[in-house]
């Protein structure tokens, strides 16, 4: 019940994120909405998250159960998970300008930012090398990486003058 309380509330929190860009929604397969599940082929389990895109059924939620993950995947659910919820915890990931300039304000060892956008194939080519990089240089330097195709880092793209992907920066 713990989990399911949770998953409420993420789901909850969802929702309010992207209020006007997508519809969420809960349906109870053991009550009223056993007919909405038969026909959508849901059993009744804990939960499943589904995906419809203009009426259709379009694909289930493949990804973690937080916030900025559910969030990513309403905003485009086509697209590639984003590279911070990949496996590679070598790399800093920044959310936004804030997160970043904190980061930076007081990190002590040198750090490379990545600045990248998702689609972009360049970025995808050096994503390997540069996690690799990340693994090997951990407890000398610090390497990092911000979607700057984000709406929200459309000001961190001015102020560094991002005009092409990946771009590196090195702060020291």
């Amino acid at each position: 019940m713990k989990q399911n309380s949770q998953i409420l509330r993420v789901f909850r929190e969802v929702g309010e994120t992207i209020k006007g860009q997508g519809t969420m929604i809960i349906v109870d397969c053991s009550g009223d909405g056993k007919k909405i599940c038969k026909n959508s082929k849901v059993k009744p389990q804990n939960y499943v998250l589904k995906h419809y895109k203009d009426g259709d059924f379009h694909k289930d939620y493949d990804r973690r159960e937080t916030v900025q993950s559910m969030t990513n995947f309403m905003r485009d659910p086509s697209g590639d998970i984003p590279w911070e919820e990949e496996s590679t915890t070598d790399i800093v990931h920044f959310q936004d300008s804030e997160a970043m300039a904190k980061f930076l304000k007081k990190e002590q060892k040198p750090v490379m930012v990545m600045f990248y956008a998702p689609w972009c194939g360049f970025c995808k080519q050096l994503k390997p090398e540069y996690a690799a990089a990340a693994k090997e240089l951990k407890g000398h330097s610090v390497l990092a990486a911000i979607d700057v195709n984000r709406p929200e880092n459309a000001m961190v793209r001015q102020h560094y003058n991002i005009t092409g992907f990946p771009t590196l920066l090195y702060f020291e």
